[in-house]
């Protein structure tokens, strides 16, 4: 376990080097390479209240870059108000902007965070959670926030100061055959976009489903795909 650290470090170069690049560090600030890495100086913007990252705590996984290079067993996050996976090595922190990175899969999960760019119709770099893929449809969870900026006002003195972060989570699923998707949100009306919407609020009445909770959403999508299907 304890030479990953180092094999970490020749694999960044290796990947460097094959791409005609070198990493190249300038004093203690910054670190480059062909793939993008910046190194992250400094404490979290102290005027932003909320946590930006989609996991609590940073996640063991693989990522795959769209120049068909890779690492492996790395730890990561993923900065939603940025746009950036955030990568931790030997106690240091660095970015990469998400448009660079063609999927994340999540080591304790088997989870794939994949960039939307090869969805067709799908605005390109949005990151999508692969919650369930079939031979039919595939359904994802796409992460968000919600943006409540500052409403100080200096001259009465109230309001608050700070941007607050609040996170807000939508589905959508992507159709095989036609290449349709459909974004909704995951309450019992945001299944009203989908065709048999009326079977399908049936089904989740029936079944109790709570659809913020990601395995009953699973299971309503496969109710959906066997009566669109058939």
């Amino acid at each position: 376990m304890k030479s990953k650290p180092l094999l970490f470090a020749v694999f960044l170069g290796a990947i460097s080097s094959s791409l005609n690049g070198q990493v190249i560090t300038r004093g203690p600030s910054q670190l480059f390479s062909s793939l993008g890495f910046i190194e992250i100086v400094g404490p979290d913007d102290p005027t932003i209240k909320g946590d930006v990252h989609l996991f609590e705590q940073r996640k063991k996984g693989d990522l795959d870059f769209k120049v068909s290079k890779s690492m492996e067993d790395v730890w990561i996050n993923y900065d939603i108000y940025n746009s950036k996976i955030i990568l931790f090595f030997k106690g240091k922190r660095f970015s990469i902007d998400f448009s660079l990175v063609d999927s994340v899969t999540i080591t304790d999960t088997n989870k794939k965070l994949i960039n939307s760019r090869y969805l067709k119709g799908v605005p390109p770099n949005t990151p999508l959670m692969v919650l369930y893929d079939s031979p039919n449809l595939i359904f994802f969870e796409k992460p968000d926030l919600k943006i409540i900026k500052p409403s100080y006002n200096r001259e009465l003195d109230i309001g608050t100061r700070d941007t607050k972060i609040v996170h807000e989570f939508q589905y959508m699923i992507f159709e095989k055959d036609s290449q349709n998707h459909f974004f909704f949100k995951q309450t019992k009306n945001g299944i009203k976009s989908l065709e048999h919407y009326k079977e399908l609020k049936e089904h989740v009445k029936a079944n109790n489903y709570k659809l913020d909770n990601a395995d009953d959403a699973v299971k309503l999508v496969k109710f959906y795909e066997a009566l669109k299907f058939k």
